[in-house]
């Protein structure tokens, strides 16, 4: 049954629609081949026709959306933080470098 969340759906992006119903986009794109689904002129897909080839919505496609977005931005976060890591270590060693450089001469 299509959540309280998704009352307001009646189009969905060939994307959006791939990760609402945890389908590949390939899976989607060869529904419309196939004449399962039409686009209208945004490329969009009625939710009616989903709801007739995959059923209804089970989980809210905002929340999947979050998460993935909230799971993106912690690995961003984490590659920053290693690439400060690597140019203060880097720094360090070129500095370390010169100094004994400096020392021998």
């Amino acid at each position: 049954m299509l959540s309280q969340h998704h009352h307001f759906l009646k189009k969905l992006s060939i994307s959006d629609a791939a990760i609402a119903y945890r389908k590949p986009r390939s899976t989607i794109l060869k529904y419309i081949k196939s004449g399962d689904f039409e686009l209208d002129y945004n490329n969009l897909i009625e939710y009616s026709q989903l709801v007739k080839k995959l059923g209804e919505i089970t989980a809210p496609i905002r929340d999947e959306r979050d998460q993935q977005i909230k799971k993106l931005k912690d690995e961003v976060m984490h590659l920053k933080k290693q690439l400060n890591f690597f140019k203060y270590t880097s720094i360090s060693n070129k500095h370390r470098l010169l100094i004994s450089h400096k020392d021998s001469i």
